[in-house]
């Protein structure tokens, strides 16, 4: 039974040093980095290509709409699966940056759990 204990008082110390790490996330501001556009613009793409169903190698809306080969440098999955939860926090009123903002949330928590 103490060790039930101790595993989940070790987790509730990771969740809370991970969401105080994570307070800056939380603002109203994107916060840029040097491939935030990039990575914002990319999975905004891959939720309108999800509605449409329209699935390409080539991002058509990135680039002034001349499109963009992202998955010969970047994976796809992470990408999918930020635009599958923008989909479904969009049936609450939510918006992409909140569904990245979340999703960011959730790496870093979960990293600092199985790490």
């Amino acid at each position: 039974m103490r060790k039930i204990r101790d595993f989940l008082l070790k987790y509730k110390k990771i969740i809370f040093i991970g969401l105080f790490i994570c307070v800056p996330l939380i603002s109203k501001k994107f916060i840029l980095g040097h491939d935030s556009l990039y990575h914002f613009s990319n999975i905004e793409a891959l939720t309108q290509a999800i509605k449409d169903l329209n699935f390409t190698e080539i991002t058509p809306l990135i680039a002034n709409s001349f499109g963009y080969g992202g998955s010969i440098f970047y994976p796809k999955l992470p990408h999918y699966l930020l635009a599958i939860f923008s989909l479904i926090l969009e049936v609450f009123g939510l918006s992409i940056k909140t569904a990245i903002s979340i999703g960011n949330i959730l790496t870093i928590i979960l990293s600092g759990i199985f790490m």
